[in-house]
């Protein structure tokens, strides 16, 4: 059976490297997930901007026997 899928989209709001620090975060758990979207957009000024992410995870399907 092909493995299932869910999809999980966030916002998070903070400096370039606090999100870098979450991205090695997020690559280092246990639990696969795949980047699918990801769209940037600064405050204009200051160091903070805002990150619009969505992810995907896998898992195998649950079977009955």
């Amino acid at each position: 059976d092909a493995p299932v899928y869910a999809d999980f989209s966030f916002e998070v709001i903070g400096t370039y490297a606090q999100f870098k620090d979450f991205l090695t975060d997020l690559e280092q758990s246990l639990t696969l997930f795949e980047v699918v979207q990801l769209a940037i957009t600064s405050s204009g000024t200051g160091p903070f901007q805002q990150f619009a992410i969505s992810v995907r995870t896998y898992a195998l399907p649950i079977t009955s026997q």
